[in-house]
């Protein structure tokens, strides 16, 4: 997908919390999912991760992202994690479903569950307890009750 001229409709670039590396960023409305672009050669030309467990990118022209190199976010939301039997679950820009107790989900998984935050304005960040060294999520069976689980692997934008 091409995005074309001022894909960052003013909005951007700033730092994007789905990668913990330098030069990484996002950018425009959310619901254009660019959200972790790196710039690519010179003149405002980027490729911007859009849905990574379809594959979808985006290449991004837009001169307000040339040169872009700000340092890596203190705040990283991964874009996918890994729970038990594997399941996956990843980021989404936007949720309309309904949840147990109107909660909120950032994360739906694999097999039909979900990651849940209790607050709507809790961002996709806030999904994860991140206290100790193994990282949990409340985890949404059904629309059921979330149960407290670990994560056991996250993935972040320029990993390799």
């Amino acid at each position: 997908m091409n995005s074309g001229e001022a894909a960052c409709d003013g909005m951007g670039p700033y730092e994007s919390q789905f990668s913990d590396q330098d030069g990484y960023f996002s950018c425009g409305p959310t619901a254009a999912s660019l959200l972790a672009c790196k710039v690519d050669g010179s003149g405002g030309s980027a490729i911007c991760i859009q849905n990574l467990d379809g594959k979808q990118a985006a290449r991004l022209k837009d001169p307000s992202v040339a040169g872009y190199s700000d340092p890596a976010s203190s705040s990283t939301t991964p874009l996918r994690v890994g729970l038990d039997n594997g399941v996956t679950c990843s980021i989404v820009s936007h949720d309309h479903a309904q949840h147990w107790n109107d909660w909120f989900s950032w994360f739906p998984c694999t097999d039909g569950s979900e990651l849940l935050v209790s607050d709507v304005q809790d961002g996709p960040t806030e999904t994860f307890d991140r206290s100790s060294k193994t990282w949990t999520a409340q985890v949404s069976r059904n629309k059921g009750k979330p149960t407290k689980e670990p994560v056991l692997w996250a993935e972040f934008a320029g990993q390799k």
